[in-house]
């Protein structure tokens, strides 16, 4: 009975997460606007191509580690990454993403580049 019961949590616990994943996709998906008083007013296309000449923090420098930059942006409540590329101070996504914007005035990009790290903060 106790297989039985951790077979039907872990059930229970997917079926949350692919709840709140469908809620998620939801809240993103542009609505007739006759229908949705919350109507996206515009969609951003960005790709972000690369970085140059990134300097790895003194911690890294410390460790001896190279650098797995990754780009973060974020618009409104929308964040969206790009893979990790390793070994490399010089980074070429040429990721594209795309958001949809609510308000031209108050939707800000936000963009920020991390180092990956497994056990440790980015």
């Amino acid at each position: 009975t106790l297989w039985v019961k951790s077979i039907n949590n872990a059930v229970e616990e997917c079926q949350a997460a692919e709840k709140s994943i469908l809620t998620d996709k939801a809240m993103f998906t542009v609505a007739d606007s006759k229908r949705d008083s919350r109507a996206a007013v515009a969609r951003l296309l960005l790709v972000v191509q690369e970085a140059y000449d990134l300097v790895p923090s003194t911690t890294i420098r410390e460790r001896h580690r190279s650098l797995d930059p990754y780009c973060e942006i974020t618009v409104g409540s929308l964040t969206l990454k790009t893979p990790f590329l390793k070994r490399t101070v010089n980074p070429k996504w040429n990721a594209p993403m795309q958001f949809l914007l609510y308000n031209l005035h108050e939707d800000v990009i936000h963009i920020n580049i991390f180092d990956n790290e497994y056990f440790s903060p980015n």
